[in-house]
Formats: C-alpha cells, structure tokens, sequence
C-alpha cells in the first residue's frame, strides 16, 4: 500500500525537479524520503547477500548440531524474517505519533533509520 501511494506521488513529481535539500510541500518531502528508503533498502540487500553467502560457505560457522540441526544460514533468514516483522510493527507505531499527512514521510524515515541500522548490524556480524 505504501509503495503504491509513494510511486503515485513520485509520478506526480516527475515534471519536476526534487528540492531534497529544503522539500517545500508535503508531497515533496513524502518523495525525498521514500528515495532514501531507496537506497537504504538497496544497501541492506547488497549487504544481506554478502553476510548469506559468507553463512554459507564458511565452515567453521558451519555447525548445525549446536542450533537444533540448523544452518547458520537458516538462523540467519529466520533472524532476518523476524527483523522485518518487527521493523514493520515498530514503524506502523511510530506513524502513530504524526496524524494526518506527515503520517506517511513519518513511517518512511521510520523504515530508513531502522534499515541502515540493519545494515550496520550486519557488516559487523564478521568484523569481529
């Protein structure tokens, strides 16, 4: 639902320039933030497919009889999975807080934030 009212807003902006520095509607702001989720998302897969690869292939992490006859690959999807559930959850709250039509760039900066962090936490995961 949030994607198809984002893609119809930035549809609308398509005549236009974004001003993403100093956004001057609504809709403006709505569109910038829904770019950075963009590339926040796009970051988050770049990295999830490195740390899943690495899960696999790495075998002294390859140790099922300590996770009940799971992979470390299985743990992390499942980790993953349960990652964006609350994600979702945590954002939709947090759109709470901003009624009316800030709700929207609210939940998107929301799954931003909590994105890059995402990101963080898995690049750290073999840094150790």
């Amino acid at each position: 639902m949030l994607f198809s009212i984002t893609l119809a807003l930035l549809g609308q902006q398509a005549g236009s320039e974004l001003n993403c520095t100093s956004p001057r509607s609504q809709l403006e702001m709505e569109a910038c933030s829904y770019r950075r989720l963009q590339r926040a998302d796009a970051q988050l897969n770049r990295q999830w497919k490195l740390v899943l690869a690495r899960s696999k292939e790495d075998l002294q992490f390859q140790r099922p009889e300590l996770h009940d006859g799971k992979s470390d690959a299985q743990l992390l999807i499942e980790a993953q999975r349960a990652w964006i559930a609350f994600r979702d959850a945590q954002c939709a709250f947090e759109k709470t807080f901003m009624p009316g039509s800030g709700g929207p760039t609210m939940k998107t900066d929301c799954l931003e934030r909590l994105t890059l962090a995402r990101t963080q936490e898995l690049r750290d995961l073999w840094r150790n």
